[in-house]
């Protein structure tokens, strides 16, 4: 399809391109009421195309044009198909997308206007810029790399990957949940990062990984796992709380406790895992279930057993403590050491 005026071409059913393209001298406009189906390897240039019905890609796409808009309905890409920005072009997606195969977003800005849609797909992508207008929940791999913004709710789903290399100005979409089932959301610059409070409270598994340092910006409830991983967790000269239920896990990164509490509060069995030995200013065991130490942990101020059991392991891992020992529940030592070493009374 060739335009070589600026001229509207209405389709009331469907478009289907075969190793075919569409393109012009002029900037032709194609309203699509219908499907449009990418059945073989085709090419989207220069023209502005608005389709009504479901986008289904079963070959790949190229857009190799930033001349004309370019608006979809839901967009779903086969695990035979493709998306190939090979131009920074700017996209509006106004229903669910799901990616199956390969997706090079540019590094345009994709618009999210539906309304509870979804995001969604086997394959790991990214999008270098997303603007949510609509409300759209992430159950997809899915890796935002400059910004995620607008007035609408992102939210992740169940099981839902979020890696976030945007800094606190960009990552500024109004609603932003992170408390579905076994989600996680992974702060991936390799840079200073601040860590957002979600909307709804809580994070389900929170990661911190690449380099830099990630601040806390308040409180802080994670409602599963804790992942520090070749980065810094800073809880900032606010000394902002954490508060976990699941596991700890500490691999090559740093945790900057400052005058900080950390309370595990867990329903199940909560590891702490550090090969360097993790360091607390204050801990307190607070759950239902047992707290594990994989690894040795030092308390620079005090440390309280108020409910549920801490547990040095058959490893008989060790406890430093600067301060006070407080215990209204259960210890179990071992055979591990508990080494009192504040310089005053304790």
């Amino acid at each position: 399809m060739n335009c070589s005026a600026a001229e509207t071409i209405t389709l009331t059913s469907n478009l289907t391109l075969s190793g075919g393209q569409i393109t012009g001298s002029s900037t032709g406009i194609y309203n699509v009421a219908g499907t449009f189906n990418v059945t073989y390897a085709s090419t989207l240039a220069r023209a502005t195309l608005n389709v009504t019905g479901a986008s289904t890609l079963t070959g790949v796409l190229s857009i190799t044009s930033t001349t004309g808009t370019k608006t979809f309905a839901d967009v779903s890409i086969s695990n035979t198909g493709g998306w190939n920005s090979t131009v920074n072009e700017n996209y509006i997606i106004g229903g669910n997308l799901q990616v199956d195969s390969i997706f090079t977003s540019g590094t345009g800005t994709y618009t999210f206007t539906g309304a509870s849609k979804t995001i969604s797909g086997v394959t790991a992508f990214s999008i270098e810029t997303a603007a949510i207008s609509g409300s759209y929940t992430n159950a997809a791999n899915l890796s935002i790399v400059t910004a995620l913004s607008g007035a609408g709710i992102f939210n992740q789903g169940v099981n839902g990957v979020l890696n976030i290399s945007a800094t606190v100005v960009n990552f500024s979409v109004t609603t932003f949940n992170a408390s579905g089932a076994n989600n996680t959301v992974n702060y991936n610059l390799n840079g200073a990062q601040s860590v957002r409070i979600p909307f709804n409270g809580s994070y389900r598994n929170l990661s911190l990984t690449i380099g830099g340092t990630k601040s806390l910006l308040a409180s802080t409830i994670v409602i599963g796992n804790i992942i520090i991983s070749a980065a810094t967790l800073d809880v900032t000269a606010s000394n902002f709380p954490l508060s976990v239920t699941g596991n700890w896990t500490n691999s090559l990164g740093t945790f900057n406790p400052r005058n900080g509490t950390v309370t595990f509060n867990g329903a199940g069995t909560q590891t702490i895992t550090n090969a360097s030995g993790e360091t607390f200013y204050n801990f307190i065991c607070a759950g239902t279930s047992t707290v594990l130490l994989a690894g040795n942990i030092t308390v620079a101020n005090s440390i309280s057993i108020i409910s549920g059991i801490l547990d040095v392991s058959a490893s008989n891992y060790t406890i430093n403590v600067g301060r006070n020992w407080t215990n209204t529940s259960i210890f179990n030592p071992s055979s591990g050491n508990v080494t009192f070493n504040g310089n005053i009374p304790q």
